[in-house]
């Protein structure tokens, strides 16, 4: 079996909470942002990469039959990040799902060959941009810092539904909005230090779909429907040893009248290099 569906969410969970608890009571002493070290080096000015280990899960509430558009899988977790503290200055964040989503489908069709083939469910993943943000700091890292910047990104999306009237041998349909879109809009960020031990980061993203390349070869078109919006949220928990918990979710905010609203949702748990 590819992965154990109510198992893996528990164990990262309980993971998250005993680092957050000993990062917490490690130290009661008030600190700022200045005084976060990682591996007792300065957290500032450096790039670093993520690695370790994702349960996704996605979810299609508005879809019929909405059971068969629930999907989970555990997975790699990769992760690139540029920080920087100093007032005025920008930070980078480079995701994208899509490199662990392959790893998973390539999983399942050596399991299974007939998981490649067509069937009822729901996709929501990235392409080659992924999902990133810039942003600028414009506070001084004392315990909180704000910043405020831009997020741009690429989304695969799709949904297919059976259909037994329509024209399709297979039975199938897949509804507006699907294919493959481009997007961007605004970010904002928020850092806070929590002791000497522990740093949370959050950060969320409202991107507007400007451009949709191709639609999906089998989808069923419909002119002049208006393209989807994309809201993000992350929550990351890192402690001064490198180690972190994360979690984030993706929502389709479907514009139309389709029945497509979905969301994608994950939480990680793995080690910090710097580079």
């Amino acid at each position: 079996m590819l992965f154990q569906p109510y198992t893996t969410p528990v164990f990262l969970f309980r993971c998250t909470l005993l680092l957050f608890l000993f990062a917490t009571f490690s130290t009661l002493s008030a600190q700022t942002l200045d005084d976060f070290e990682m591996r007792s080096k300065e957290y500032d000015r450096d790039w670093y990469f993520d690695l370790g280990v994702a349960h996704s899960w996605v979810r299609n509430p508005d879809a019929f039959n909405n059971e068969a558009h629930k999907d989970r899988a555990t997975s790699l977790y990769l992760n690139a990040y540029r920080i920087r503290m100093a007032k005025g200055q920008y930070s980078f964040r480079y995701y994208n799902p899509q490199i662990s989503d392959m790893s998973v489908l390539l999983s399942r069709i050596l399991q299974n060959t007939r998981s490649a083939n067509r069937s009822e469910g729901t996709s929501f993943s990235a392409g080659l941009i992924g999902w990133n943000y810039m942003a600028w700091n414009i506070t001084e890292p004392k315990k909180f810092q704000a910043a405020i910047g831009f997020s741009f990104a690429d989304y695969f999306f799709g949904s297919t539904y059976v259909a037994d009237t329509i024209s399709d041998p297979d039975g199938w349909a897949t509804y507006e909005p699907h294919g493959y879109y481009w997007a961007a809009g605004p970010t904002i960020m928020g850092r806070f230090a929590i002791g000497k031990a522990l740093l949370l980061q959050t950060s969320s993203q409202y991107n507007l779909s400007y451009w949709k390349p191709v639609g999906l070869s089998y989808g069923i078109e419909i002119e002049g429907y208006p393209l989807p919006h994309w809201w993000h949220f992350r929550m990351d928990l890192l402690s001064a040893w490198g180690f972190f918990a994360g979690w984030q979710t993706a929502y389709l905010i479907n514009r139309g009248d389709r029945p497509n609203n979905a969301r994608r949702s994950s939480m990680s748990l793995g080690y910090r290099f710097r580079f």
